[in-house]
C-alpha cells in the first residue's frame, strides 16, 4: 500500500515543465551531475582628468595599464566578480605630472565601477641661481611678471613663481643696483623635472670720477694722486679730475705727491668709499709754502762711526750730494772719508781709509786729504773736490777712486789730468754731459774739467776781486761752493766776496745776489747780504740755495735774483721744527734732490740735516 502511494507521486513529479525536473527524475539516458555557470564578472575603472604627459600606469594589485597621454577614461584589463576587493593606484607618475586616485579602494559590487576617479595636475618647479658681486641693494630679477628684489650682498637667488614643467623661462634684470651693472648668463630655458638653478648673475661695479676743487694755487709742480693714479696740476687751476675713475665700492685717497713751487697744498675731504656718483667734493688748499727742519744722521759729537741715525758720526762733514736714489754721499772733511746715508738714514763709509793722502784704490784702500765738496752725476760716479791735496778725485759706483785732475802740488796750470794744477780747490759741480766745474778757492778761478781729464779756466783772471765780464776779464774773491743748472749755467758762493755770481756757458759773470757786504739782509740782488757762504745748489724750480756759514742759514734765491731765508733762525745751534725757529751751526754743504728735499752738511754740528717741504 505504501510502494502504491509513492508510485502517482513521483510520476506527478516527472510530468512537470522541463524546468523543473531534478537529478532524480531520468530519462532514457545516464545518470552523470553538469557544472554549475561561472558567477559574472565586472569591470573596473573610472575618469582621467588633466593628463597631458605620457608613461602613467596604474595597477589593481598586479593588474595594471598604461594610459596614453590625453586619455580621459580608463579601464583595467582584469575583470573582477561581485564582491571582490580592488584598490586602484598610481604605479607609475607621467612625466612631469603628479596623478592621484579618488574612489580607487572598495569591494566590486554587482556592476561594472567606473568611479575610480584619476585626477593629474602638472608639476612645477622653481627657477633661481648664483649671484656674483652684489654689492648695493635695488637689484630686482624678472621673469616675465614674477619679480624678485634682491638683498645686498646675496650670493643666489630663487623667483618666487615656480613654472611648470615644459614652460620657458627667461630671466632678466629690471632694475639694476645703485651704482652696478648686472647682467644674466644661461637665464632662459625649458623647465625640466628639477628646480633651475643655472641662472648666472654678475655684478660688475661701475666706475665715477674723482675730483674736487684748488683754491690758491698759483704755481707749477702739483701731481695729486689716488694710488697709482697722478695728475699734474696746471698753476692757476681751481678744479680737477683725476685721470682713472673710481670703482663704486672703493676706497680712495687723494694726496699730494709732488709739491707745488714754494707752495705748500693739503688735501680736505680726500678719502672715503666710492659712492654711486661722482664725487666732486675732495678740496685742496695751496699756499706759501712750508718747511721743516730735522735730522738725517749724526749724534752731534765728534766721531766716525757708522750706524744709523743718531748712532753714526762724523768728524766736520763739508759737502752733500744727493744720487738718483736719494742717497746723500757726504765729504766728511776731517776724517779725510767719504761717507753715504741712506734715504733711512743708514750711514756707511764709501772710500777713504781715514788716514790723510792720495792713494788711489777701492773704498778703504783708497785715501784722500781734507775733502771739502762733492758732486754726483746721473750714473752715480762721484766727484771730490780734495781741498789740500789740491787734487779732483772721482769714485765710481763701486767705490775705485782715482784721480780724475790735479798734479797734487799748488799750482794754476791748465792741462790734461795731472798736468794739470789746482790751489785749496773747494767747490765741485758736474753738469748732465760730464763736464766738472771747480771753485778753485785760493786761485780765484772757476775751473772747467772735460769728461776725459782736460783743465781749463771758464772764469776769472786769478786777481781778488769782485769785476764782472767775460772769463779772464772777471775776477772772483775765493770762490767756494759751485753748481750748475740744467741750461750750463754756474752759480758761485764767493766766501770773502759775499756774494753769489753767475756764469754762463760762454763764460760771462755777472752778480745774481750780494752786496759784498757782511750782513745777512733778504732783498733783491745787491740789496741782499751774506756772511760767507760755502755751499750751493741748485733746485729743480731754478732757485739758488746758499749755505750761509757765517749767518748760520740757508738762503734761497729765485733766478731773478730775490733772495729769502729757507731756514734758520740765524742763532747758532741744531734746534729742529719749523724752519724759523731751526738753527745750525756753521752749514757749509748742501745739495737738493728732484723732489726739493735740501740736505746739509751742518758742520758744527756733525750732524746731515734735512729740510722737506710740508
Amino acid at each position: 500500500m505504501n510502494r502504491t502511494h509513492r508510485w502517482p507521486h513521483l510520476l506527478l513529479a516527472c510530468l512537470t515543465p522541463l524546468v523543473l525536473i531534478t537529478a532524480g527524475c531520468g530519462g532514457g539516458g545516464g545518470g552523470g551531475d553538469s557544472a554549475p555557470p561561472p558567477p559574472p564578472r565586472f569591470t573596473l575603472g573610472g575618469s582621467v582628468s588633466g593628463l597631458s604627459g605620457s608613461g602613467l600606469v596604474l595597477a589593481n594589485g598586479t593588474d595594471t595599464i598604461a594610459v596614453d597621454a590625453g586619455a580621459t577614461v580608463y579601464t583595467l584589463p582584469t575583470t573582477l566578480t561581485s564582491g571582490s576587493p580592488f584598490s586602484v593606484a598610481v604605479q607609475t607618475q607621467p612625466t612631469g605630472q603628479t596623478c592621484a586616485v579618488a574612489d580607487g579602494t572598495g569591494t566590486m559590487g554587482s556592476a561594472n565601477l567606473t568611479t575610480a576617479a584619476v585626477t593629474c595636475i602638472t608639476n612645477t618647479y622653481t627657477v633661481g641661481g648664483s649671484i656674483s658681486g652684489l654689492l648695493s641693494s635695488g637689484l630686482v630679477l624678472a621673469n616675465g611678471s614674477d619679480t624678485l628684489a634682491v638683498a645686498a650682498d646675496a650670493t643666489s637667488f630663487t623667483l618666487p613663481t615656480a613654472v611648470d614643467f615644459g614652460g620657458t623661462f627667461s630671466v632678466s634684470v629690471q632694475t639694476q643696483p645703485a651704482g652696478l651693472t648686472c647682467s644674466v648668463a644661461d637665464g632662459s630655458g625649458t623647465v625640466a623635472e628639477a628646480n633651475v638653478s643655472s641662472v648666472v648673475v654678475t655684478c660688475n661695479a661701475n666706475a665715477f670720477n674723482l675730483g674736487g676743487s684748488i683754491t690758491g694755487l698759483t704755481n707749477s709742480g702739483l701731481v695729486l694722486a689716488n694710488g697709482s693714479d697722478t695728475l699734474a696740476v696746471a698753476a692757476g687751476a681751481t678744479s680737477f679730475t683725476l685721470p682713472t675713475a673710481v670703482a663704486f665700492g672703493s676706497n680712495f685717497n687723494v694726496i699730494v705727491q709732488g709739491k707745488a713751487v714754494d707752495q705748500t697744498c693739503t688735501v680736505g675731504s680726500g678719502s672715503g668709499v666710492m659712492g654711486a656718483a661722482d664725487v666732486a667734493g675732495v678740496v685742496v688748499s695751496c699756499g706759501p709754502a712750508t718747511f721743516s727742519v730735522s735730522t738725517l744722521a749724526g749724534r752731534g759729537t765728534v766721531g766716525e762711526a757708522n750706524g744709523s741715525g743718531a748712532v753714526a758720526q762724523f768728524r766736520a762733514p763739508h759737502g752733500v750730494a744727493f744720487d738718483s736714489s736719494g742717497n746723500v754721499f757726504v765729504a766728511d772733511f776731517s776724517s779725510d772719508k767719504i761717507r753715504r746715508v741712506t734715504p733711512a738714514g743708514v750711514v756707511s763709509t764709501f772710500a777713504g781709509s781715514g788716514v790723510p793722502g792720495g792713494v788711489d784704490g777701492v773704498g778703504t784702500a783708497a785715501s784722500f786729504n781734507r775733502p771739502r765738496q762733492i758732486a754726483v752725476d746721473s750714473s752715480g760716479t762721484v766727484y771730490v773736490a780734495e781741498s789740500e791735496g789740491h787734487k779732483i778725485r772721482k769714485i765710481t759706483p763701486d767705490g775705485v777712486v782715482s784721480t780724475l785732475a790735479g798734479s797734487g802740488v799748488q799750482g794754476s796750470a791748465d792741462g790734461a789730468g795731472s798736468a794739470a794744477s789746482f790751489r785749496f780747490p773747494f767747490g765741485i759741480a758736474v753738469d748732465s754731459i760730464g763736464n766738472v766745474y771747480v771753485g778753485d778757492l785760493n786761485n780765484n778761478k772757476v775751473r772747467k774739467i772735460s769728461p776725459d781729464g782736460v783743465v781749463s779756466t771758464l772764469a776769472g783772471s786769478g786777481a781778488s776781486g769782485g769785476a764782472n765780464g767775460t772769463g779772464a776779464a772777471a775776477s772772483f774773491n775765493r770762490p767756494a761752493g759751485v753748481a750748475v743748472d740744467v741750461d750750463g749755467n754756474v752759480y758761485v758762493a764767493e766766501i770773502s766776496g759775499r756774494k753769489v755770481r753767475r756764469i754762463t756757458p760762454a763764460g760771462v759773470v755777472s752778480t745774481l745776489a750780494g752786496s759784498g757786504v757782511q750782513g745777512s739782509a733778504d732783498g733783491t740782488g745787491t740789496a741782499a747780504s751774506f756772511n760767507s757762504p760755502e755751499g750751493i745748489a741748485v733746485a729743480g724750480n731754478g732757485n739758488v740755495l746758499v749755505a750761509d756759514t757765517g749767518n748760520h742759514k740757508i738762503r734761497s734765491i729765485t733766478p731773478s735774483g730775490v733772495v729769502s731765508t729757507l731756514a734758520g733762525s740765524g742763532v747758532q745751534g741744531d734746534a729742529e721744527g719749523d724752519v724759523a725757529a731751526a738753527s745750525f751751526s756753521a752749514p757749509k754743504g748742501i745739495a737738493v734732490d728732484a723732489s726739493g728735499t735740501v740736505a746739509v752738511g751742518d758742520t758744527g754740528n756733525n750732524k746731515i740735516r734735512k729740510i722737506v717741504q710740508d
